[in-house]
């Protein structure tokens, strides 16, 4: 789905995984794993599911 909408050229997002506690400060989490989507934080504390990444793409859009 994810692969099929950036293909489209739908969604473009730059999308970093945080998963390194010495990169909390860098991107203000306070819990890990994070997900950070057009810096913004999109997800803290849990691995979101690949049925939900869609809808969490698109919140962040550009």
């Amino acid at each position: 789905m994810v692969d099929e909408a950036l293909k489209r050229g739908n969604l473009k997002s730059e999308i970093i995984m945080i998963c390194n506690p010495l990169e909390f400060e860098k991107y203000g989490v306070t819990k890990t794993p994070a997900l950070i989507i057009n810096d913004e934080i999109a997800v803290e504390g849990w691995v979101p599911s690949i049925f939900k990444m869609p809808d969490i793409l698109e919140k962040f859009r550009r």
